[in-house]
């Protein structure tokens, strides 16, 4: 018997139809691992943004903070109404209310140090920090001597 020579690998039969079944089931699946990647990369992206934000925040309380300070620290005809500071990334600004003069001589004030931060990356933070302080006008040192003072921050 004399063998006739096909091009067909040995194995696969003429005439034998695969259908393609596996060729939908692999572009399926690279549509859903492509679905799976985009998702990843919105989720880190969203992230990111949210982490910017936080960052920015927190230089903004630093700021608020330490503009108050600086305010408590002067020697400047104090407590001005209104001390503005900036710096590149930061503004500040502490407003100081007296609320009250007590009968022996001290006075309490209400100190809001408001401060926006925007980063490099255009994220923004505000931040606003207050302090209510018991101050003894009569004392030598300068700005008057805290009594007793609390904070709070908010958003």
């Amino acid at each position: 018997m004399v063998r006739k020579r096909t091009d067909r690998p040995t194995g696969i039969r003429a005439g034998r139809a695969t259908g393609g079944y596996s060729l939908i089931a692999v572009l399926l699946t690279l549509v859903g691992l492509s679905f799976l990647a985009a998702a990843g990369f919105m989720i880190a992206i969203g992230d990111l943004r949210v982490t910017r934000a936080q960052v920015a925040a927190a230089r903004a309380f630093y700021a608020a903070d330490s503009g108050l300070n600086t305010v408590l620290g002067t020697t400047l005809g104090y407590p001005a109404d209104t001390t503005v500071l900036s710096s590149p990334a930061d503004t500040t600004t502490v407003t100081a209310t007296r609320l009250v003069e007590t009968s022996g001589g001290r006075r309490l004030y209400l100190l809001r140090s408001r401060a926006r931060h925007r980063a490099a990356d255009g994220s923004v933070g505000d931040r606003t920090i207050s302090l209510v302080l018991v101050a003894d006008p009569d004392s030598t040192a300068r700005p008057p001597a805290v009594k007793a003072g609390s904070w709070r921050e908010a958003m």
